[in-house]
Formats: structure tokens, C-alpha cells, sequence
């Protein structure tokens, strides 16, 4: 886990775009710069300057090993994952620290959403079980 205390590195991150794509490479480990696209259904430059800004940081790394040839390009989360325990005291770092978790929390819900949105039928009744939003 990588300690984040550079408010810099939270604005990288606080991207919902650049957080997608590296929740997306911690999850399925290394791949073309080509799938990635096709899964975040976006256009392969995109996700080309946004792997450069993560890579520019450390967050992500080049797979060359894996590449069949000199076009493709595969990639991989270069950390298990980030966090930060400090209390910054500037209002740009505060500032910075808040986007950053507001959209961890996004990413967190809209993963949720997917996973309720494709999983399988409870096979008692051929209904799905209740979701958390509605138990409660």
C-alpha cells in the first residue's frame, strides 16, 4: 500500500476517470491499453494520456514482456493501492484530499450498482435477494 502525503498526487487521483482505469488494472491485473478501452468504452487515446499521467506518478507501469509486438502496449497497477493518514493544513491540499475521497466513494457506489445491476438470481424462488437499500 502506498502512502500518499503529496496533495499533487491526490489531485492525479482524483480524476474519476484516471480512478476507474487503475480500480479497473488492480482487479484484472495486466492488459492491453486496447481491452482497457473496449471496458471503460472510451477512446484509446483517453485512456492512453490518462495510463501516461498515472505512469508519470507511479501508479501504473509498462508490461513490455507481454506485448506481441510493437504496437501493443500492456500495462499494469505498479501498487496495490493508495491511502493517506495525513491532515493537511493548506485549504489546495484540503481541497485536494476531499475530491480525491468524494470519488472513491463514487467509484465505490458505482461499482455496487454494477454488481446488483449483473449478479445471478437467487435460485430460492427464481427471485434475486433483497438489496441492503431495501433491508433497511
Amino acid at each position: 500500500m502506498r502512502q500518499i502525503d503529496d496533495p499533487d498526487l491526490l489531485k492525479v487521483l482524483a480524476n474519476g476517470f484516471r480512478m476507474k482505469l487503475f480500480s479497473l488494472l488492480f482487479r484484472i491485473g495486466p492488459v492491453t491499453v486496447s481491452e482497457l478501452a473496449r471496458q471503460m468504452d472510451a477512446d484509446p487515446g483517453q485512456v492512453s494520456y490518462h495510463l501516461r499521467q498515472l505512469q508519470k506518478h507511479g501508479f501504473i507501469e509498462d508490461v513490455p514482456e507481454l506485448a506481441r509486438d510493437s504496437r501493443e502496449r500492456w500495462v499494469r497497477a505498479a501498487t496495490v493501492g493508495w491511502m493517506s493518514t495525513r491532515d493537511f493544513e493548506d485549504p489546495e491540499a484540503k481541497a485536494a484530499m476531499q475530491a480525491w475521497m468524494s470519488q472513491w466513494v463514487i467509484d465505490q457506489f458505482e461499482r455496487l450498482r454494477e454488481f446488483e445491476r449483473t449478479r445471478t438470481p437467487s435460485p430460492r424462488n427464481g427471485a434475486t435477494r433483497p438489496s441492503a437499500a431495501a433491508t433497511t
